[in-house]
């Protein structure tokens, strides 16, 4: 069998997220930093990676929460290479899709375990790959980006809070739902 050629495929960033899929055979990444949380899933074999000063290992299944500015790199550690889904998400992002209770604290969720077995984030982001690479659906976004912020906090140091919406706002927005469900809403 023909080893699996390297690749790297983006889509069209939506605000405040961006979705790659990545194959790599050996090396991948230098020492860098993203300005948004990196969270992935290993698709297929494993990638070692050098993380907050520790050698971290994902092998298939496994999640990845890399915080915002934290340097990383990046290699197989399987000789078959590495396959993986990365969402980065903009810290203001998650920051917004947490309740004003939390985002009074002005701290952003910071989850210790950057490799996990968490089948929760793992079908987020999986999910989130539905059509890949087409554009998001803007009602897709706002779902993910909660989904996503209720899986860091409830990961994190700090337990989001939920927030009591009127019983009519959730009324008014199920009607308009039922109404309008053959055509994108935006939020």
């Amino acid at each position: 069998m023909e080893p699996r050629r390297d690749f790297l495929l983006t889509d069209q960033p939506a605000p405040g997220i961006e979705r790659l899929v990545a194959h790599f055979g050996g090396h991948a990444y230098e020492p860098h930093r993203h300005e948004t949380y990196a969270i992935g899933v290993t698709l297929s074999g494993a990638q070692e990676f050098r993380y907050r000063g520790a050698d971290c290992v994902s092998a298939t299944g496994q999640v990845m929460v890399l915080h915002p500015d934290e340097q990383h790199d990046g290699h197989a550690a399987t000789q078959g290479g590495f396959s993986y889904r990365m969402i980065y998400v903009d810290p203001t992002s998650i920051r917004q899709a947490l309740d004003p209770e939390y985002d009074s604290a002005g701290d952003l969720p910071f989850v210790p375990e950057v490799v996990s077995q968490d089948a929760i984030l793992a079908a987020l982001v999986n999910e989130a790959f539905a059509g890949f690479p087409a554009p998001f659906d803007p009602l897709a976004i706002d779902a993910l980006l909660a989904g996503l912020a209720d899986a860091l906090a409830r990961r994190g140091h700090k337990r989001r809070r939920r927030s009591r919406l009127p019983r009519e706002a959730v009324d008014r927005a199920r009607d308009l739902l039922d109404a309008e469900f053959a055509r994108p809403i935006e939020s």
